[in-house]
């Protein structure tokens, strides 16, 4: 796309290609833009708001969602310039998705399909599965094959250290596993 825009599409309509090059541009900052907003949202909602700063007015909350988002963005253009010296973008997405989305999938099918797993049990077994990832990739693995490398452990191990633990109360988990949803 990049040579037929810069080589023909300029032959044809002169000024076309800086139209659809900025075109490409907004696109991107509008993705980008988007994740790092919600990804603020998040940190101050879920973790600055509740774990750290209690009963503030929202104004201080906004001012700390707002360094948080200039933080993220920093973040983001720094790892964004040395990025081409990691290698490959494709094959990078590709592990870091592969590293995280075993044990995230386990965590969520512990609680969704189980009656019996527990935070701690999740815990336990998604951190085992961060750990088979890991090992498996420093192994020289197949990257497409980190997802399952990551869920069996998760599910094992989250499912049998949760058994021990105090059973979940009905009221905690009722309409949010399989078993216990509404028929």
């Amino acid at each position: 796309m990049p040579f037929f825009v810069a080589h023909k599409l300029n032959l044809v309509f002169p000024g076309l290609a800086g139209l659809f090059i900025a075109t490409l541009f907004a696109a991107t900052m509008s993705s980008i833009d988007s994740g790092i907003n919600s990804i603020s949202a998040a940190i101050t909602t879920d973790w600055y708001r509740r774990l750290l700063v209690r009963d503030q007015e929202e104004r201080h909350y906004l001012k700390a969602a707002r360094w948080i988002t200039l933080s993220l963005g920093l973040l983001a253009t720094c790892v964004a310039v040395f990025l081409g010296s990691l290698g490959e973008i494709w094959q990078i997405a590709v592990a870091l998705m592969g590293l995280w989305t075993g044990p995230l999938l386990g965590i969520f099918l512990l609680g969704f399909l189980t009656r019996r797993a527990n935070t701690v049990g999740v815990l336990i077994g998604a951190a085992a599965g961060l750990v088979c990832t890991f090992v498996f990739h420093h192994a020289n693995g197949n990257e497409f094959l980190y997802a399952l490398v990551g869920l069996i452990p998760t599910l094992l191990l989250g499912y049998l250290t949760s058994i021990p633990g105090p059973l979940p109360q009905s009221k905690q988990i009722s309409g949010l596993t399989y078993w216990t949803r509404k028929r």
